[in-house]
């Protein structure tokens, strides 16, 4: 299995004109995705703003209810359970395994393990270089106005290929043939919870570096309890090596505390019959170690084979032949993953105990189904008390909303701008404090609307939505410029246009106020005018050799 990534230079595309064509669907397509790109992070916020009130009240719920030990005496019997019971405790006692039954690994004493799949997949680079020409565009009303625009560009086409967490889709790469992906994914990447993880609780409670003997009470964790993983377990690496003793790196062994080591080690012995498993027989997986990797090479038929060659030699790539394809690396196709595992000594649960369907099997420990649909159930690293552990869910709660508000605060930079064109004000040709107002005004208007919505009225949701209003109104005020087109609809959608890179007639302004006449144009607008032949941007210019679009 080759490590080593591949660079192979590509072409250059030369495409005259405006850049993009402007052509009707590529024009549309570009308006299309930029208004999806300007909608996708207000509902977004709805979204988030929603999973984090439900997650809230839930929460809420659950500190308030009546929540049992499993440390306590007066559980032992098995009381607890009769009846679905709210319970928490911590056990420094974990009985569990967890396998991957298409590799046929089994590694005890954890409670996750994650397969972690790569694919060996060519990259396309673009970089684009363009020159700057300038346009006289006419309003509805005559008048005239001069804007630059970016045309004769040219394209220059990189692929690099090396491994990747992701599939690549080759089909829209400029030489696809050469730099062809295949799309096998036998092994995709997964979780897979331990579904036979049973907790030892000492009934007198956790005693922190006692070895005293006590009484214990055993409960079985349902997989849906480790549906969000354990929180503040790290994922360690699983390697298997000769004797389960690795040989410490350089690092390791002179500078251990600064460069440890936290790889789990198997005795590799306990592989054998892997070669049976449905993956090795199926898609020829084996284990090929070099940091705990099972790999599978690709293997083209002769039809695949002969229809990449057919296809190179239409595109003109068949013998482009380059030192890159000389060195040892991967072949597009090739298929490796390494398993990662949490397997914490102490945890802290928090969740309902269900009574065991066969009769003298431990309860069962499953997240409890709160009023308002969502579920809780808690699995923490370390002694922690229940209070403990709702307020740290609630903390990440609240730490996955904040993303979505700070997208909301980029989002809103563009969004002031199309509002100060419908209102006629020039936002971007504005102070730094006005253009900063007005985007605070957007930003906040709306996230107090969805906390409003959400939590109903509040001090923190009144000042969220005056704070906004005091900043949109900035943007109406005399303060801030004046556009050269009168708002409204109509200037909205030129600027949406123009960012789209639009041809004119797409967008028509009602009119210039202060624009400029300019008599005559130059080659980029006056198809009749003498041609200015493309140079490239240091001078030179293109050769014969660069294909048109």
């Amino acid at each position: 299995m080759n490590t080593m990534p591949t660079y192979r230079k590509g072409g250059r595309v030369y495409r005259p004109g405006p850049k993009g064509g402007e052509g009707a669907c590529g024009s549309f397509c570009s308006v299309l995705f930029l208004s999806i790109l300007l909608c996708a992070p207000p509902v977004l916020l709805l979204m988030s703003e929603s999973s984090r009130y439900n997650t809230f009240m839930a929460l809420s719920e659950a500190i308030g209810s009546d929540i049992l030990s499993f440390h306590d005496p007066r559980n032992a019997k098995g009381k607890m359970g009769a009846a679905p019971s709210f319970a928490h405790g911590t056990s420094e006692s974990i009985k569990s395994t967890v396998s991957d039954r298409d590799m046929g690994v089994t590694i005890p004493g954890a409670l996750l393990l994650h397969r972690r799949t790569e694919y060996c997949q060519w990259q396309e680079i673009r970089r684009e270089e363009c020159r700057k020409c300038s346009r006289t565009v006419t309003a509805r009303d005559g008048s005239k106005k001069e804007e630059t625009y970016d045309c004769d560009c040219v394209t220059y086409y990189d692929y690099v290929k090396s491994w990747k967490n992701h599939r690549v889709n080759s089909m829209m790469f400029n030489r696809p043939a050469a730099h062809h992906n295949p799309q096998r994914d036998p092994m995709p990447s997964v979780k897979i919870p331990s579904a036979d993880a049973v907790l030892d609780f000492d009934i007198d409670g956790p005693d922190k570096g006692s070895k005293r003997k006590s009484a214990v009470k055993s409960v079985a964790l349902d997989p849906s309890m480790l549906s969000n993983s354990v929180r503040g377990a790290k994922w360690r690496a699983v390697n298997w090596v000769l004797g389960g003793i690795p040989q410490p790196s350089f690092f390791n062994r002179h500078f251990p505390r600064w460069f440890p080591d936290h790889t789990r080690y198997e005795r590799i012995n306990e592989l054998h019959g892997i070669d049976r498993s449905p993956a090795a027989t199926r898609d020829n997986f084996i284990y090929v170690g070099q940091g705990g990797y099972f790999f599978s090479a690709y293997e083209s038929s002769m039809q695949s084979s002969m229809f990449k060659y057919f296809m190179q030699y239409v595109e003109g790539t068949l013998f482009d032949w380059q030192l890159g394809d000389l060195m040892p690396s991967c072949t597009a196709g090739d298929v490796r993953f390494r398993y990662e595992v949490q397997d914490p000594a102490v945890v802290s649960v928090l969740g309902e105990t269900v009574m065991p369907k066969k009769k003298g099997a431990a309860q069962v420990l499953n997240t409890r189904k709160m009023s308002n649909g969502e579920s809780v159930g808690l699995v923490h690293v370390g002694y922690k008390t229940p209070d403990e552990m709702i307020a740290a869910a609630d903390s990440d709660s609240f730490w996955s909303a904040m993303l979505p508000r700070a997208l909301l605060l980029i989002w809103a930079i563009p969004f002031s701008r199309l509002l100060g064109a419908f209102l006629g004000k020039e936002v971007s040709g504005s102070s730094s404090l006005l253009q900063f107002a007005s985007v605070i005004g957007v930003s906040f208007c709306l996230l107090g609307s969805a906390w409003a919505f959400q939590w109903g009225m509040s001090v923190d949701v009144t000042f969220a939505l005056v704070l906004g209003a005091i900043g949109l109104s900035m943007t109406t005020s005399p303060n801030m410029a004046k556009s050269s087109s009168p708002g409204g609809l109509n200037a909205t959608w030129c600027m949406l246009a123009r960012w789209a890179g639009a041809p004119p007639d797409w967008r028509m302004e009602d009119s210039y106020e202060g624009g400029t006449y300019v008599e005559g144009t130059d080659s980029a607008a006056d198809p009749k005018a003498d041609p200015v032949k493309p140079t490239a941007p240091g001078g030179d210019y293109f050769g014969e050799d660069i294909k048109k679009d």
